[in-house]
């Protein structure tokens, strides 16, 4: 309905337009537009921009009754969220597969749970679809290996609530881990390299301690 009345409007404002072009060319003189035709030609161009562009629609939700700020009533959100449906919809969206990713992404994302040779092409961005989906499945066998918590797809493969949050916390592990082996061998480096040169310091100083005696 709205977009009708856009298309009505935007059509009439053309129309006018082009009968003051026309009327504008017999007469041969230029006159300083009008308030009415600057107006009509701002709405022109918005209906234009209008019609460019995807229409989404935002449902505010009012904080309390006098509208204050800083004031929340939470069962007057509750029952403003339960009157439009969106707890309904939250509801259905986690009954499915709320959560959804393409086949690279969830690679180069969770690809860290497997060894560093299934994901070397992936990282110098060299790995196919294909191959994306199929590292895809390596992953979600070693890690969920439950085919009911997931769906795979042609593009992207879909995840039932939660799932993601339990990827996520194995990534963060697995993270952590390593960056505890990484600071490790480093300790021990510089220790060794410590110790070595401690060593041969007391080795120079004995033997001129032995030269003097």
């Amino acid at each position: 309905m709205l977009l009708d009345v856009l298309a009505t409007v935007d059509r009439a404002a053309e129309k006018l337009a082009a009968q003051q072009a026309a009327v504008s060319t017999r007469r041969k003189a230029v006159r300083k537009p009008t308030l009415g035709s600057i107006f009509k030609a701002s709405l022109v161009e918005l209906m234009k921009t209008i019609n460019s562009t995807n229409v989404h629609y935002i449902r505010c939700v009012k904080p309390n009754e006098a509208k204050n700020a800083w004031e929340f009533d939470p069962q007057m959100v509750l029952s403003q969220l339960r009157a439009c449906g969106v707890l309904e919809t939250i509801k259905i969206s986690c009954a499915g597969f709320p959560s959804r990713s393409t086949y690279p992404e969830f690679v180069i994302q969770y690809a860290i749970l497997l060894h560093s040779s299934y994901r070397e092409k992936f990282l110098r961005g060299e790995g196919t679809e294909q191959e994306a989906i199929d590292l895809t499945k390596q992953i979600l066998k070693e890690t969920i290996n439950d085919e009911h918590k997931y769906q795979t797809g042609k593009t992207k493969i879909f995840f039932k609530a939660g799932i993601l949050a339990i990827l996520e916390k194995m990534r963060t592990h697995k993270i952590n881990d390593s960056a505890i082996i990484i600071q490790k061998n480093l300790r021990a480096h510089y220790g060794r390299q410590h110790y070595l040169a401690a060593r041969e310091s007391l080795i120079n100083a004995q033997s001129l301690i032995r030269e003097v005696i």
